[in-house]
């Protein structure tokens, strides 16, 4: 997969494409469905697709106070776009000018001027430009002076409930994660480097890994059981996501215990598969007591890693 920095960087070999554009946070089963879509199209024109996506994120820039947090980062995006088979994606870098810019002027000077689209893909809901002002019938109706065709993609539903951002970020916040990962298609992940922690879980008995994981979306405060991947390998184990208040309610952080592993992971890349929330963050009278929750959350998550399987294709109706 080719990634295209900046509008200044389209060559003629990245022109006479199919493309969809958008920011897609979270790459959820509506976001899939629509990149499915491109790129078999893309086939069968044997020609490229190219996602067309914006860094920053555009909030940041014309509303930072209305800017939600990330479900997925930069670089995870980049990852689920080539394994989506995505052939180019062009990373717009989005300012005040850009945003400025009339949706025609915008159709015109880049979609058909630069990028010499055949076919445009998006969901049903879409809208760009300076307010939003352009949509789907502006598209269609330049369609008519520039020879590329629109395909609405129609939304997804689980249970007759729309699949959305949206949807994912309240879910991630209530800490249903069970909903949320069903809507993503994947476990919601939080990564980062190991940081320096306090060295209490250690002294307890259950040393863990703290990890600052930038600007994502921090689920709801508790435990759960949880994938972790240190490179290519992953262990089970448990993550904790709170203030700790056993221990005088230190700052919100993220730590995991990794079942039946000793070594230092200080500074190492952790990636974190939140897989459900089994209980609320407990304020315990003594480190004892505290233990022994410890060990009876250990014997919870085994279970729900025991009793894991795959999901049959058909046990959700998706629409």
């Amino acid at each position: 997969m080719k990634i295209i920095r900046g509008l200044n960087n389209i060559t003629p070999d990245t022109q006479n494409i199919t493309l969809t554009l958008g920011n897609f946070d979270g790459l959820h089963l509506g976001h899939q469905k629509i990149l499915s879509m491109l790129t078999e199209r893309a086939k069968e024109l044997k020609i490229q697709s190219m996602v067309f996506t914006f860094e920053p994120h555009p909030l940041r820039i014309i509303a930072p106070d209305r800017c939600p947090p990330l479900l997925t980062t930069f670089h995870e995006r980049m990852k689920l776009f080539q394994e989506l088979n995505v052939d180019i994606v062009m990373c717009a870098h989005f300012t005040e000018e850009f945003a400025g810019q009339h949706p025609a002027d915008f159709i015109k000077n880049i979609l058909w001027e630069k990028l010499r689209v055949k076919e445009i893909f998006v969901g049903y809901n879409f809208a760009f430009g300076r307010g939003k002002k352009g949509g789907i019938d502006m598209l269609e109706k330049s369609s008519h002076q520039y020879p590329y065709r629109v395909r609405v993609v129609e939304e997804v539903k689980i249970k007759g409930e729309k699949v959305s951002s949206t949807a994912i970020r309240n879910y991630i916040s209530q800490g249903n994660l069970e909903k949320a990962n069903l809507f993503s298609g994947r476990p919601y992940t939080l990564s980062g480097k190991v940081i320096t922690g306090s060295g209490r879980g250690k002294s307890l008995g259950f040393p863990t890994a703290n990890i600052d994981a930038g600007s994502k979306l921090i689920p709801k405060f508790g435990v759960y059981p949880a994938r972790i991947y240190i490179g290519e390998k992953n262990y089970n184990g448990l993550a904790n996501i709170g203030h700790k208040p056993t221990f005088g309610d230190s700052p919100p952080g993220i730590e995991a215990y990794i079942f039946n592993f000793q070594s230092n992971l200080y500074q190492q890349f952790l990636k974190i598969e939140l897989i459900k929330r089994i209980r609320n963050e407990i304020s315990f009278p003594n480190h004892g007591c505290l233990i022994q929750q410890i060990k009876q959350d250990v014997k919870d998550a085994e279970k729900i890693f025991a009793n894991e399987t795959k999901m049959p294709d058909n046990q959700h109706k998706v629409s």
